[in-house]
């Protein structure tokens, strides 16, 4: 069977499992899954137009012209992912409960390429994308077990992204609001990553049957907390470009237990909230302004009063923009 027509025979799989008696319905969740290569293994301009802003001109050049068929791997996940997105399609409902004044995607998308993209991003404004390829690099010793659960939370992860994405620009926190201040890229980062991330750690590695976090999860937190205080106040400095640059590094990137702002946050949600959308939805309207209300209640006694005071130069900051 030719690569199109596994695509199109997984697309059609995954239309089917919404129309099901029991599952949802098919106005709340129709996801299309798009193999975004031609015959010859070359990227179509979907895929290149999600990837337009995360490689530079030449390399996008490089790649249109670079013919790359699906490994056997790669192949493996794309299958993954189109039996994944079953149960995908069913919890859009529950992802979508905490985000009560944004308009959700009305038919949300998987897209999946093999060049130049992240194990999972976004296409605005309702697709996310996956790139097999470095799926098949980032987790290349990865059980099949691991692997099958590992793609609801890509696929929820970057879905909550779309979300939030609605939520600042509507809310005048878009990534270009904030472009020339650093202290305010970091509490959009907290903010949006912060809840991203809660969908990732929805695992029972880090988070236990109502919130309870894991032994795991507290020792992350015990190493991330002094890093987290410290880039914040110096970020809060107004530091130069060179040092806001190194300041930023690791807030959300890199293994989740070095992600020094977008874990604790997401372990803090987890432990705040319960799993209850409506506490979660809080969160969601208190801005990036009001995210750090969290370390103040959920921190180290010892780090409480030093978030405190960046919660207050947060919320003053915030009030200067509007």
């Amino acid at each position: 069977m030719s690569a199109w027509m596994n695509a199109a025979f997984v697309a059609a799989c995954v239309l089917l499992s919404c129309a099901t008696p029991g599952g949802p319905a098919r106005d709340t969740c129709s996801p299309r899954i798009v193999v975004a290569l031609d015959a010859e293994g070359r990227p179509t301009p979907e895929w290149l137009d999600a990837i337009r802003d995360r490689v530079d001109a030449d390399e996008l050049a490089a790649i249109a012209q670079t013919p790359k068929p699906l490994s056997t791997d790669e192949a493996a996940w794309r299958d993954l992912i189109g039996e994944g997105a079953r149960g995908w399609c069913a919890s859009i409902p529950r992802l979508t409960a905490p985000f009560r004044h944004v308009t959700p995607p009305r038919q949300p998308g998987i897209l999946l390429g093999n060049q130049g993209g992240g194990d999972g991003f976004t296409r605005e404004p309702d697709d996310v994308a996956i790139d097999l390829g470095e799926m098949s690099r980032a987790y290349a010793n990865m059980p099949e077990a691991a692997r099958r659960a590992l793609i609801p939370r890509l696929l929820s992860h970057e879905y909550t992204h779309l979300l939030l994405h609605r939520w600042m620009d509507a809310t005048g926190w878009s990534q270009e609001s904030v472009a020339d201040d650093p202290f305010l890229r970091a509490l959009r980062t907290l903010f949006n990553e912060g809840i991203a991330n809660y969908r990732s750690v929805d695992h029972e590695r880090w988070v236990g049957a109502g919130g309870v976090l894991t032994q795991h999860a507290r020792e992350t937190l015990a190493a991330l907390q002094p890093v987290m205080i410290e880039r914040l106040q110096g970020l809060a400095a107004h530091p130069s470009a060179e040092d806001a640059a190194r300041l930023l590094r690791n807030i959300s990137q890199g293994p989740l237990e070095r992600k020094w702002g977008a874990i604790p946050i997401a372990l803090w949600l987890a432990e705040d909230t319960g799993g209850d959308p409506d506490r979660l939805a809080a969160w969601v309207e208190a801005q990036p302004g009001g995210i750090l209300e969290l370390a103040v209640r959920h921190a180290d006694p010892q780090y409480s009063p030093g978030f405190a005071r960046l919660l207050e130069h947060a919320r003053a900051r915030a009030s200067r923009r509007h």
